[in-house]
């Protein structure tokens, strides 16, 4: 093999291991982003929730809080809702979830 020939293979090997590595780092930093905004969007939506049914009797209005919760997940981004109602033992929750949730 030519000089020539070697030098250019090793020069591929070790931009092809670098750019490998910025790519996996580069990605890993995008994932815990997305992640962050993710959990403060989930947040978000819990107090938005938490406020709404604040002022709600829950036992009385089954009905309005389990309108509530459908609406909250007609947005795309929202894969569902479950909200338990300690004292009274009562589980509400979105229709998308499975029912052994």
């Amino acid at each position: 093999m030519k000089l020539g020939t070697k030098l250019t293979l090793y020069l591929i090997l070790i931009i092809t291991i670098v750019l490998s590595g910025y790519g996996y780092f580069h990605v890993m930093s995008r994932r815990d982003i997305l992640t962050r905004k993710m959990k403060a969007e989930v947040r978000s939506i819990g107090q938005t929730l938490r406020v709404s049914l604040e002022k709600i009797s829950l036992p009385r209005e089954m009905e309005v809080v389990q309108e509530l919760i459908d609406a909250v997940e007609e947005e795309e981004k929202t894969l569902g809702v479950i909200v338990y109602h300690r004292p009274k033992g009562i589980l509400f929750k979105s229709r998308s979830l499975p029912k052994v949730v």
